[in-house]
């Protein structure tokens, strides 16, 4: 008589030695989460131990991506306050602009970290819940498939963040375009039938990226993007000195 298949393949006896305490740990196991047998329930540790394997070194290399960009960012704001903060600045007052600059750094360093901490968090809630679904599992069978739609969620889930982020990328240039454009390139461009729309605006929008990535300087020059007041040579004395007109004119 045929052994059952319990998978796709066909099934293959294997001996191992294990001591003592392993087996009781498996049997602890086992009863635990009510796997019908001892090696029922290996085989789950075993699956177990291979999704970990996998899974893990990208929660790792997320995690150690993300420590290193926070530091970063960190050290850019510890500094940034100590240069806007400094004695040199006790008598500046700052103009809603310069604030709202100040904001915008911090807003995108914190929308950065929070994008790490959901991706790290989405990868170790997906390892839960598919060890979960292995171990609980009314059989393996059941158990690895229920594990694949918790992996393809994850996944879905991922490409989501990834499609969100390029949308915030995209639209950064669509703004950088759209205020370039004479009144002439954008009759033109209105001009274009709706279908041939979509891919005149994705050639623009690439364009612009690679200008940026070939030449940033002379990007920010080309499209009138300021650099952040304090990176400005002279910036504390400007503002000192715009501060004694605005008080000269409200006396």
């Amino acid at each position: 008589m045929a052994r059952p298949k319990l998978g796709e393949t066909e099934t293959e006896r294997m001996q191992i030695k294990i001591t003592a305490a392993e087996i009781e740990a498996i049997d602890e196991w086992r009863f635990a989460n009510r796997v019908p047998s001892r090696s029922e329930a290996v085989r789950r540790l075993c699956k177990i131990g291979l999704l970990v394997d996998q899974e893990l070194e990208q929660a790792v290399d997320i995690a150690s991506d993300g420590v290193t960009i926070l530091n970063d960012q960190a050290l850019e704001l510890i500094g940034l306050t100590r240069r806007l903060t400094g004695p040199e600045t006790s008598d500046v007052l700052f103009s809603r602009q310069e604030m709202s600059d100040v904001l915008e750094l911090a807003n995108e360093h914190a929308d950065v970290a929070s994008e790490g901490l959901k991706g790290l968090h989405k990868v170790l809630v997906t390892i839960y819940n598919a060890i979960a679904e292995i171990a609980n599992a009314r059989s393996y069978t059941a158990g690895v498939e229920a594990l694949e739609k918790v992996i393809d969620a994850a996944n879905a889930a991922v490409d989501e963040s990834i499609a969100r982020r390029n949308e915030r990328k995209e639209n950064r240039y669509i703004g950088i375009w759209s205020v370039s454009r004479t009144p002439e390139e954008r009759a033109e461009y209105e001009a274009l039938p709706e279908e041939e729309k979509e891919a005149f605006l994705a050639g623009e929008l690439k364009r612009l990226e690679q200008e940026e990535e070939q030449d940033l300087e002379g990007f920010k020059e080309r499209y009138n993007i300021p650099d952040p007041f304090w990176t400005k040579a002279g910036w504390i004395n400007r503002l000192q000195k715009l501060d004694r007109q605005n008080k000269g004119e409200s006396k």
